[in-house]
């Protein structure tokens, strides 16, 4: 899938899905294969990406289960 596919999917520009995918690679969350502008990306979760995802993932699903869940307050 191409940058510019990233941003149509995202709602936001090419130029944003570049800092973010540059800044995930820079803070070893992503590696990206291709790097070149115009062509397709090879981007892959690293290890330390796959388990910040993972927190990440948990950290929503308690703050989804205390709103929502059976014993949420209705109000």
């Amino acid at each position: 899938m191409s940058f510019s596919d990233l941003a149509r999917m995202s709602g936001v520009t090419v130029q944003s899905v570049h800092r973010a995918v540059k800044a995930l690679a820079a803070a070893g969350l992503v590696r990206d294969h291709t790097a070149r502008a115009g062509s397709a990306s090879a981007i892959e979760v690293t290890p330390d990406g796959s388990r910040l995802l993972q927190a990440a993932k948990k950290a929503v699903a308690e703050v989804d289960e205390r709103l929502f869940g059976p014993e949420a307050d209705p109000v």
